[in-house]
């Protein structure tokens, strides 16, 4: 066998080990209210300026309900760009985004969905973000905890959760979103 080559120094200790230490993360519950169908409609028909188109595929909401890890949602990334996080301006990074819901009910619900918290190792304080598969997870909450306990109150048109597929969302420039489900 050849000489190794290799810059690891040792000093560092085990290169299987190293940075192993995890971020610590906080995060709210995602809070919800029916809202007058045409605030929903109107949410998303006012030639508001879209920021960003996020595509994630097909991710069943009956899966991502069942998460218990925050970490595990930071996982699901947009598929075009490979994107882990949603960009938001430094200001508005502590307001909840205002996600619009209203399929497969027959009236709208508006969530909010509060940033997720992040505080690295040597870090003193706490950042927020919203990263793409926390978003789509604490939607998939909303839609579980109203599928549970409220779906006589929203409506449910001939769909339960577990045939919910999120495709995707878009952003607007007043960071109101608007999903997009499929069954």
């Amino acid at each position: 066998m050849g000489e190794i080559l290799a810059n690891w120094d040792e000093s560092d200790g085990s290169p299987y080990n190293y940075h192993l230490e995890r971020p610590s993360f906080q995060y709210e519950e995602p809070t919800w209210r029916i809202v007058p169908y045409d605030q929903c409609r109107a949410s998303y028909n006012n030639h508001k300026k879209g920021i960003k188109s996020i595509f994630v595929g097909n991710l069943r909401l009956w899966t991502l309900h069942l998460i218990e890890n925050v970490e595990i949602s930071t996982l699901i990334t947009h598929s075009e760009e490979h994107l882990s996080y949603i960009d938001i301006e430094d200001e508005n990074i502590n307001v909840p985004l205002k996600v619009y819901l209203d399929y497969p009910f027959s009236v709208c619900v508006e969530a909010e969905i509060f940033p997720l918290r992040r505080k690295e190792l040597y870090e003193t304080e706490y950042h927020g973000y919203f990263p793409v598969g926390y978003l789509f997870w604490q939607v998939a909450k909303v839609y579980a905890e109203i599928y549970k306990n409220h779906w006589e109150e929203v409506g449910v048109w001939g769909h339960g959760l577990s045939d919910l597929i999120v495709n995707g969302c878009e952003i607007y420039e007043d960071y109101s979103v608007m999903v997009v489900l499929s069954s």
